[in-house]
């Protein structure tokens, strides 16, 4: 009852757009509704599946048996207030830690419980809905390939902008900003922003959204990021963040949607 009435109050609460995305939220005291209240619309769980269970957690020293996908995201998703749409869903990144094959099939079996709220997948785009999973870390790119209709896109990388997969199954690029492949002659600030922009221009040409990790989190970094138009700005420090973006913000700022 008292979960109940919690996500009815938040009714109304995301008022704000932004582009933050909520990295590691399964550490924060309250995963999922701390985001949800401070307007994001990206969250990354990471998991691993322990006898049979998809468990959030970092490491696979730190999972516990009552910490499962199902119970701290997909279930309190399908209470929230969501819209159902194509262009501007919820996004719930699964980040899976190792054996991306064996997941993905139990995680199928998950999802299949929550289709009335889940975007489906097919590669001519995205059908509306209230919320859109993508998967990352361990992927399993072919077996979701294979599939003429999926709960699942993939996270991209920086080859896949050369392979031009179809939006269906590649919404997103994400890479390491530490590891990323600067351009041969690229030295100073200005050409390091030239070279950016030309990445993120690239991803949009394609209707892609595009996501650093490995990148300062910091107002400096943020507002980098906001000029060069990434549309996932990678933060720990959800309230942090929201504060900096209302400050900063454009006028009429909306998220972007690259899937449209």
């Amino acid at each position: 009852m008292t979960a109940t009435l919690l996500l009815l109050g938040l009714v109304g609460l995301q008022s704000t757009s932004h582009p933050g995305f909520a990295h590691n939220d399964y550490v924060h005291s309250r995963p999922l509704l701390e985001a949800w209240e401070n307007g994001f619309r990206y969250v990354e769980a990471d998991v691993f599946l322990v006898d049979g269970k998809i468990l959030v957690a970092h490491d696979l020293k730190d999972v516990k048996a009552d910490r499962t996908l199902t119970s701290m995201y997909l279930e309190p998703l399908s209470k929230l207030p969501l819209r159902k749409r194509s262009t501007s869903p919820f996004w719930l990144m699964v980040d899976i830690k190792a054996n991306g094959a064996a997941v993905y099939s139990a995680l199928e079996k998950e999802l299949a419980k929550f289709q009335s709220m889940l975007v489906k997948w097919t590669d001519a785009g995205p059908s509306s809905g209230r919320v859109a999973i993508v998967l990352s870390g361990d992927r399993p790119v072919a077996q979701v390939a294979s599939q003429k209709e999926r709960w699942v896109a993939i996270d991209g990388r920086p080859e896949d902008l050369e392979k031009n997969p179809s939006i269906g199954l590649v919404p997103w690029i994400s890479t390491s900003y530490l590891g990323f492949k600067w351009p041969p002659g690229v030295g100073k600030i200005e050409n390091w922003n030239a070279a950016l922009k030309e990445y993120v221009d690239k991803a949009h040409g394609q209707r892609r959204k595009v996501r650093f990790w490995a990148i300062p989190d910091s107002p400096a970094s943020w507002k980098m990021q906001l000029d060069l138009g990434i549309d996932m700005i990678n933060t720990d420090k959800p309230k942090e963040f929201v504060k900096w973006f209302e400050l900063v913000k454009p006028s009429g700022s909306r998220n972007r949607s690259l899937v449209r």
